[in-house]
């Protein structure tokens, strides 16, 4: 079973380092000795004790009954926060029976997991659970459909629908963290005794799939190791081509008009397609130059993708491509009618173009060496699973109700906004009388948005969710660095903005040695169900922290769990006694302890609201309560700055 909510601890996000980054686990465990034998995966773990759950403040009692005409092998109710299934909690439940299930943990939504006697698995995902309730788990309309029913104590009833699948069907896996080279930047600041610094970012994808992880983190990290051996070369041939123009005339040189920019755009990754476009942009003498690559991999296999592994008759491609190109301009490129193309579209390595198969369609980007197009809307063709109906093997065109993508601001991309296909782009001008502020653009189909903004970082996204399309734009201000993510939605054809977010994506830092001076990465949205952002905090000091999010019915990204980590030591001193209760595994165990004056404390974590977690020298981990109401803020009524040092507030 597979769970769809990732909920990071600090110490997990710490192994992190290198350029390879390590596969994570998802809700797995171990082999089960007493459950009966399934395939279904990450639910063997070890046997529950016959001793009823000791009940702990905030748990619930509740009833579970099967309503299935099977028995029941195995039974899990699991935190949506947690990263693991852990143990089930019943086995062989006869159908029509019930069984009483205490949860002892200190949450009121679970993600319920049922496997029957037959293999069959129904995932049922944040379930809201009170003390009291009786769940009752039905046969839907049809075959491999499952209704859980729940029946509050309050006479309230809700309907959950569960996610169905036998174990003769690809077995769902954990969530993996998958090595992918993005942002990889140099800039030539050259004082000529000292190498160019070198600047990398390392993406962590968040993948929900169905595959032997083994084989798609190994295919992943393959093209991982091409584009950094691309990039590298590139590096290479820039920086000669650099210090060439400064010893020729140093007088006149400008490092701003060398360099190289290689970013990664995850455009699909779901249970059947892993979908990656790369844009390398290079800069010489101030001449910019786009090429564009792409890795298309099987999620199932791991394997990669030909354009011809995935069209049912690649006679039709010309056509088709030539047609989209003339009815965006008479006079644009055209694809010659009488050449043989299959090498082309048989080579997923070919330089002349990239391709992606993301949630509208076959995407197309031809590169400007090698047709001579000059101009990005005349570089993209998207060929639609609905407009071509079969053109597309069925299998790859299926995706989920709620998906994001990732695309290159300054290019044309063709998504499927409500009934058709139309263009959508982000750009923008820099202000030629203030070099602080830009014109952010944002058009769609035929209507154009403009607003202006003091940023200099724009990075977009396509967010599908609840049938609506909305426009992420993750940006950085010129004044103080401060990092917003603004919403927009498409709707009858207009952009209209939704809001701005102090949120961004959560950038964790790991040191490297020699060139490798500074290596960051981040966690992409690949899951409109639950995401990683950073966010900002200032209950105890001002830091910026990481939380696990959804986008609500608005395109809004909204906590999906209460605590922001932070992925560095924050460091205080107490300044005085005082008295916090122990957590053990992030649990409050109802234990006070005194820590002494004097003793140096990390701050982990927080819910921004009256929480912080610290964790003391030894390792012990504590909870403090902290009014932040007002300011300033207190703990006993004491000022915080008057029982820590290091206290630091912006503003």
């Amino acid at each position: 079973m597979l769970k769809r909510i990732i909920a990071l601890a600090l110490s997990a996000l710490l192994i992190f380092g290198a350029f390879t980054l390590s596969a994570c686990t998802g809700k797995t465990g171990e082999d089960a000795t007493e459950a009966p034998a399934t395939d279904a995966p990450a639910t063997k773990v070890p046997a529950a004790t016959d001793a009823p759950a000791t009940v702990v403040p905030g748990g619930r009692k509740i009833s579970f009954v099967n309503g299935l005409d099977a028995e029941l092998a195995e039974l899990y109710f699991s935190p949506v926060t947690d990263t693991e299934w852990g143990e089930p909690v019943e086995y062989d439940i006869p159908a029509g029976a019930s069984v009483d299930v205490n949860l002892t943990d200190l949450s009121s939504e679970y993600d319920v997991g049922v496997v029957d006697e037959d293999g069959i698995n129904y995932d049922i995902w944040n379930v809201e659970i009170w003390d009291g309730d009786v769940l009752t788990l039905m046969q839907g309309d049809g075959e491999m459909t499952g209704i859980l029913r729940v029946v509050h104590a309050d006479g309230e009833t809700e309907a959950y629908e569960a996610e169905v699948y036998s174990s003769d069907d690809p077995e769902p896996g954990e969530k993996g963290a998958y090595p992918l080279t993005v942002l990889c930047e140099q800039t030539y600041e050259y004082d000529y005794d000292a190498d160019p610094y070198v600047y990398y970012t390392e993406l962590k994808l968040m993948l929900a799939h169905t595959v032997d992880q083994d084989e798609l983190s190994a295919a992943v990290e393959e093209s991982s190791d091409e584009m950094r051996a691309k990039a590298y070369a590139l590096f290479d041939e820039t920086a000669a081509a650099a210090r060439e123009a400064y010893e020729a005339s140093p007088e006149t040189y400008d490092y701003n008009d060398f360099g190289v920019t290689v970013t990664a755009f995850v455009r699909r990754a779901d249970t059947r397609v892993l979908s990656i476009l790369y844009e390398t942009m290079v800069r010489r003498n101030g001449y910019n130059e786009w090429t564009y690559a792409a890795y298309n991999f099987y999620t199932p296999t791991g394997d990669r993708l030909a354009l011809g592994d995935v069209v049912t008759d690649e006679d039709e491609l010309v056509g088709l491509i030539n047609e989209r190109m003339a009815d965006r301009n008479e006079d644009g490129f055209l694809l010659d009618e009488n050449t043989d193309y299959t090498a082309y579209w048989d080579d997923p390595d070919c330089e002349d173009y990239a391709w992606t198969l993301d949630n509208t369609g076959i995407t197309l980007v031809f590169n400007d060496t090698a047709f001579g197009i000059d101009e990005a809307f005349l570089q993209t063709v998207c060929i639609g699973f609905d407009d071509e109906p079969g053109f597309v093997y069925d299998e790859l065109t299926a995706h989920a109700e709620n998906y994001t993508c990732y695309f290159p601001y300054g290019l044309t991309n063709y998504f499927r906004i409500g009934s058709k296909i139309v263009p959508v782009g982000v750009s923008y001008a820099p202000d030629p009388d203030d070099e602080y502020s830009a014109t952010l653009f944002i058009y769609a189909d035929e209507d154009l948005y403009s607003e202006a903004r003091t940023d200099y970082s724009f990075e977009p996204m396509l967010m599908h969710v609840g049938g609506k399309d909305y426009i992420y734009v993750f940006t950085t201000s010129f004044d103080d660095d401060c990092k917003t993510l603004s919403i927009y939605t498409i709707d009858g054809g207009e952009v209209v903005k939704v809001s701005d977010e102090s949120l961004f994506h959560a950038l964790l830092s790991v040191s490297g040695d020699g060139e490798e001076e500074q290596l960051d990465y981040f966690d992409m949205i690949t899951d409109p169900e639950g995401f990683i952002l950073g966010c900002y905090t200032d209950l105890l000091s001002t830091v910026s922290g990481y939380r696990v999010y959804s986008a609500d019915e608005n395109g809004v990204p909204v906590p999906a769990m209460n605590m922001i980590y932070f992925d560095y030591m924050f460091e205080l001193t107490a300044l005085r006694d005082f008295t916090a209760e122990e957590l053990i595994e992030d649990t409050p165990t109802g234990d006070f302890i005194t820590v002494p004056a004097g003793t140096k404390l990390y701050y982990t974590a927080t819910d921004d609201i009256s929480e912080a977690w610290l964790m003391l020298e030894d390792g012990r981990e504590i909870r403090l309560e902290v009014d932040g109401s007002d300011w300033p803020r207190t703990v006993d009524g004491v000022d915080i700055a008057e029982l820590f040092d290091g206290i630091v507030f912006a503003g």
